[in-house]
């Protein structure tokens, strides 16, 4: 057996959240404020790198899961990537309690390889992320009611339904979360009472560096679900 090397590029990218407040609000409980800050920018930058990761092309910002990694372009010294079409085996619209193992099983098969043709471990680590307007419509295509009058959901394979807004309606994306290399470097919060002095404010600042991009091509499909609700 021969193995070989290969150069992988890390380079992280900076995501950046800023929130300008009036300084005379800071003088009316201030610890509360500044608690309130502390958590609008947290949610803004989780919302900004949860698309990134998602749908971000790679142009200063992580490679998503939607993206086809064999298809990059290159611009003014930049790759970026364009979405994956869905695999003839992608179309989930018509999925019943009933097809859903044999309709999953070519994506589970696909995830299962990577682009060399290996077999890879995926066993708990897949997921299918929907939008939230498709998620319950979603659930309830892998839903039956028991005879004790319960309604339970049973995905095959043990895939884990999520839900991020980053992801178009009437689409989902299917991936092995192990194979999707997301990395996140320091996290620094800086607070300046000069920078907008003339207008009376304080300036927040948060920035951190994150890397995302799956290992292949393989580690995620994009799938089509139920019609896109109008």
């Amino acid at each position: 057996m021969t193995q070989t090397f290969r150069e992988v590029d890390f380079s992280q990218s900076k995501l950046t959240t800023f929130l300008a407040i009036p300084k005379d609000a800071l003088e009316n409980g201030y610890d509360w404020l500044k608690t309130f800050i502390v958590i609008q920018m947290s949610e803004a930058m989780a919302l900004a790198l949860e698309t990134a990761l998602v749908v971000g092309d790679g142009n200063n910002q992580p490679i998503g899961l939607m993206k086809d990694l064999s298809k990059g372009t290159v611009s003014n010294g930049v790759t970026t990537y364009p979405d994956k079409d869905v695999p003839a085996k992608g179309d989930l619209s018509d999925i019943t309690p009933e097809t859903a193992a044999k309709k999953l099983a070519p994506l589970m098969q696909m995830l299962a390889k990577n682009e060399k043709g290996s077999f890879v471990n995926i066993s708990g680590q897949v997921k299918l992320v929907v939008n939230p307007d498709s998620y319950y419509e979603t659930l309830a295509d892998f839903m039956t009611l028991t005879q004790n009058g319960l309604w339970v959901v049973a995905v095959p394979w043990g895939i884990e339904v999520v839900q991020s807004v980053a992801v178009p309606a009437g689409k989902g994306v299917i991936f092995a979360a192990n194979r999707y290399w997301a990395y996140m470097g320091g996290t620094k919060m800086g607070e300046f009472d000069q920078t907008l002095a003339i207008e009376d404010l304080q300036l927040y600042t948060v920035k951190s560096f994150y890397y995302g991009k799956a290992y292949d091509n393989n580690t995620a499909q994009v799938v089509t679900l139920a019609a896109t609700p109008k």
